[in-house]
């Protein structure tokens, strides 16, 4: 038994009722966010899409996903790399 358990029931042998249901209380608002934190957790871990991949592949593929594109360093506009040498 725990600790809280023990003097829960202490409480109630020696016929301290008022002191037992608030150690009742305590003990019941312990369990109630414990599994209030795993159900959030649960929930939480079902929110997100499930990826197999390493972190790696997936740097990886993100990286392989940006377009990238040259740009003018002072008026910010693409610059068109299609021009002829000869």
């Amino acid at each position: 038994m725990t600790e809280k358990t023990q003097d829960f029931v202490d409480k109630i042998m020696s016929g301290e009722h008022n002191n037992a249901r608030d150690i009742f209380t305590d003990m019941m608002n312990d369990r109630l966010l414990q599994e209030l934190e795993a159900k959030r957790v649960e929930v939480a871990s079902n929110m997100l899409p499930q990826d197999e991949r390493t972190p790696q592949e997936l740097a990886f593929s993100k990286a392989h996903d940006i377009q990238y594109s040259e740009a003018d360093p002072f008026s910010g506009d693409d610059v068109d790399n299609n021009f002829d040498v000869e």
